[in-house]
């Protein structure tokens, strides 16, 4: 879209310099479109469909979608820290596996519910936890 508007104003593009520089503000723009969608319109979905559990952060139906083993899995557990703890002083748009729940699979620590007050991350750790016949 900026292209389109450069090239109507005519904006110069005639140096390597301000093609870069386009280029940057293009992926700037891009990259607040996107952080715009997924914190208005992102949707976070633990499914559990037979021996598979699926991790599914999307927007519209396009984003990260995960599977694992429900053998590989032991447990959910909580993180109690603040959000602001989580995160660590960075912003939470840019927060990878932030959540007020977790789990591990192989190794890799994954999260999500972020949101999630602690009371509700309670109720949801046990329901995970009962649907994974492990004990609470």
């Amino acid at each position: 879209m900026l292209f389109v508007w450069g090239f109507w104003f005519e904006v110069p593009f005639e140096s390597l310099q301000n093609m870069v520089s386009w280029a940057f503000i293009s992926l700037g723009f891009v990259l607040g479109i996107s952080l715009f969608v997924w914190g208005f319109f992102g949707k976070e979905e633990l499914l559990i469909k037979g021996d598979k559990i699926e991790l599914n952060k999307t927007a519209f139906g396009i984003g990260k979608k995960l599977s694992f083993s429900k053998s590989n899995i032991k447990e959910f557990s909580i993180d109690y820290s603040s959000v602001k703890d989580m995160t660590k002083g960075r912003s939470v748009m840019f927060g990878k596996n932030l959540g007020r729940i977790r789990f591990s699979n192989q190794g890799k620590i994954h999260a999500f519910g972020l949101s999630l007050s602690i009371d509700d991350a309670e109720k949801v750790k046990k329901l995970l936890n009962e649907r994974l016949n492990v004990a609470a």
